[in-house]
């Protein structure tokens, strides 16, 4: 049974750590030697069998790679309490922000998705966790990238050429680089073609300069690239020009589908032709004979779902590109690059062979609309309710303030009454006769009740029954005309 490599005390459940520890420290990939309990610091066990015509007992050594991959596969509640919580607070900081401020995508995979395989690992594919929660995600870096490149692919003529995307307006969305600065671009024949493609005019460029530049010597740097034989490339060679662009895109947590993560495999058929350390490497043709090595990686499954938030900074729009920022056009151009990105291009590793394919999930982007619009409703409901009891709060003190302290304690009476099945007449009147009041603040009370028991139709001075003393209305009127007379 493989071991992780780490202190005794730890143990050997690690059930409850998140897939991340799971993938990387506490990883069981270490054989063991069936027989001497010792670790073989490689990566598969040594098991004893018989095996063979002789049924002679063998070692074996079996690889650890699929079970390793597959422990590290699993979300324990704390994960998917963590999952949900992160995309919350996500969601929280953004209804947070302003209506031309923030854009908010749901998509579903159609594919497998990975990410980070370029990363560190014994098994030489490694996966992007975000730390220190340990889960799955998408850096926002990555989600900017292929948006961007979405958006080229749509502003070049030799692709989809939707006039609505231009360069300058990539770069004012997405900031400016000196694209054929770095040698590999420079001497690439391919990318300055690609470059070359686009259709940008020396007056777009003014005017994409003159927003951007603000120092001394914008001038002087401007008439130079608008003077050269070729203003685009002049201006992609431009050392020392670096804008930021308005829109901020925010990392992925994927709420994974079945909280657990899948192993995916793949097979090189012709490793020895391809690998430049083979010293025969592309000496001879690919062919059938090369023996196919299995390489097992992680996975987050289809149907998992994304929800990309990208903030724009409406007031950097607002000053180098008010086109953009007004009617939310900026907000139209970038669905349509995720459109585009999640049919074409993909997101993650290895989407050049499907995966990371996603389609936009227009359905949980409506209900969740849905519920944002019903918790602002209640929301309303809320702060209207309590503005309501606030102003009757209000208006209750001032009630009483203009009461006389007589009165004020006859209302206190009535509130601490015990059997609410008591009139307020009968409750005042019984405090009376235990003596609350006397002297002048009795006689006060009198007036008091002799006020509410007309106003309620309880003044009876005289009584038709053949016993008076029976009639407790009656002897009730008795008894505050009595109180009335001092």
């Amino acid at each position: 049974m493989p071991i992780a490599a780490v202190p005794e005390y730890l143990g050997s459940d690690f059930s409850d750590a998140s897939p991340a520890l799971r993938f990387g420290m506490y990883l069981k990939l270490w054989g063991v030697d069936a027989r001497s309990k010792k670790c073989l610091w490689t990566r598969h066990d040594a098991n004893y069998r018989r095996a063979g015509r002789d049924q002679s007992e063998r070692c074996f050594k079996d690889e650890n790679k699929t079970s390793a991959l597959c422990a590290a596969t699993s979300l324990s509640k704390f994960d998917r309490k963590s999952m949900v919580a992160h995309i919350e607070r996500q969601r929280a900081i953004f209804d947070a922000l302003g209506e031309n401020e923030a854009l908010e995508l749901m998509a579903q995979s159609v594919a497998p998705f990975t990410t980070g395989l370029g990363n560190e690992h014994p098994l030489e594919n490694g996966f992007a966790f975000l730390n220190p929660y340990g889960l799955p995600y998408l850096p926002g870096s990555g989600v900017k990238g292929i948006v961007r490149r979405a958006a080229e692919e749509l502003a070049h003529p030799a692709f989809f050429q939707d006039k609505n995307w231009t360069l300058p307006i990539i770069w004012h969305l997405f900031g400016f680089e000196p694209w054929l600065v770095s040698k590999g671009r420079a001497s690439d024949a391919e990318w300055k073609e690609w470059i070359a493609g686009f259709a940008v005019s020396k007056e777009e460029i003014d005017t994409y300069l003159s927003a951007v530049l603000d120092d001394s010597a914008s001038d002087k740097r401007r008439d130079g690239i608008l003077e050269s034989a070729s203003p685009l490339h002049t201006l992609l060679q431009d050392r020392n020009l670096h804008v930021r662009g308005a829109l901020e895109f925010w990392d992925v947590v994927p709420q994974i589908s079945g909280n657990k993560l899948a192993v995916d495999v793949m097979t090189p058929h012709q490793s020895r032709y391809y690998d430049p350390r083979k010293s025969d490497a592309g000496s001879k043709s690919p062919h059938d004979s090369g023996q196919p090595i299995p390489i097992n990686f992680l996975t987050v499954p289809p149907g998992s779902d994304f929800v990309f938030h990208v903030r724009c900074d409406h007031r950097h729009l607002s000053r180098c590109a008010p086109e953009l920022a007004g009617d939310d056009r900026w907000r139209t151009l970038l669905k349509a690059a995720f459109e585009h990105a999640f049919e074409w291009l993909g997101f993650g590793a290895k989407t050049v062979v499907g995966y990371g394919a996603m389609e936009r999930n227009h359905e949980g982007e409506a209900r969740y609309e849905q519920q944002r619009e019903d918790r602002e409703r209640v929301a309303r409901e809320q702060a209207e309710s309590e503005r309501a009891e606030r102003q009757a709060r209000v208006q209750e003190d001032e009630r009483l303030a203009a009461l006389s302290p007589v009165e004020r304690e006859v209302e206190a009476v009535i509130r601490e009454r015990k059997d609410k099945g008591l009139s307020e007449v009968v409750v005042v009147i019984q405090a009376a006769e235990r003596g609350r009041w006397d002297g002048d603040a009795k006689i006060e009370v009198a007036k008091w009740l002799h006020n509410r028991m007309q106003s309620e139709g309880s003044w009876k001075e005289t009584s038709a029954k053949k016993k008076p003393e029976k009639d407790q209305v009656h002897q009730r009127t008795l008894r505050v005309k009595q109180w009335l007379g001092g």
